[in-house]
């Protein structure tokens, strides 16, 4: 890879500059939700859900005395609208994936889902911690069983993922 993109310029002097300026605040919000605690980095969750196969990778698996805090990182450009644009998004599915492949490894401490925003496109981003409500969670959950359901069904139905003929 290394040889077939030299000379390329893979990120702008104005890019890497805003990259490492976010790397403290990103280790300041890793370090605020570990404490004293060990983090696994990068994991994965793997399982059946509704006769599905699925996997989720958070960035980080902090357990506490108390509970598992499962952490992931994004990197957005609007921090503003993450709270709003989070319901029906691929940051839902992998909140509720991780929630319940947590559950179904028979995980017993109470587990936390959290998303850290990090702002891109700036040399001052902002960094900002999001728990995810246990009763949002379980929201999350309850809607990525019905999703899961549906593909279910239509794996398992007459035409399976093929779209039968349409004629209007």
């Amino acid at each position: 890879w290394a040889t077939e993109n030299s000379g390329k310029t893979l990120l702008s002097t104005e890019q890497a500059a805003q990259v490492k300026a976010v790397l403290p605040f990103a280790r300041e919000a890793v370090e605020i939700l570990r404490g004293d605690d060990a983090v696994d980095w990068q994991v994965t969750l793997r399982g059946e859900i509704d006769g599905i196969q699925v996997q989720t990778r958070p960035d980080l698996w902090i357990e506490t005395e108390k509970c598992i805090r499962i952490p992931d990182l994004k990197y957005v450009s609007q921090i503003d609208k993450f709270d709003r644009q989070l319901l029906g998004s691929r940051y839902e599915i992998q909140a509720a994936l991780a929630a319940e492949l947590a559950r179904l490894a028979g995980v017993e401490k109470r587990v936390e889902i959290y998303f850290l925003l990090v702002e891109s496109g700036t040399i001052t981003p902002r960094c900002w911690i999001r728990l995810v409500p246990s009763n949002v969670a379980e929201c999350f959950v309850e809607r990525l069983h019905s999703r899961l359901q549906q593909i279910a069904s239509t794996r398992d139905g007459e035409f399976g993922f093929v779209d039968k003929v349409e004629v209007r």
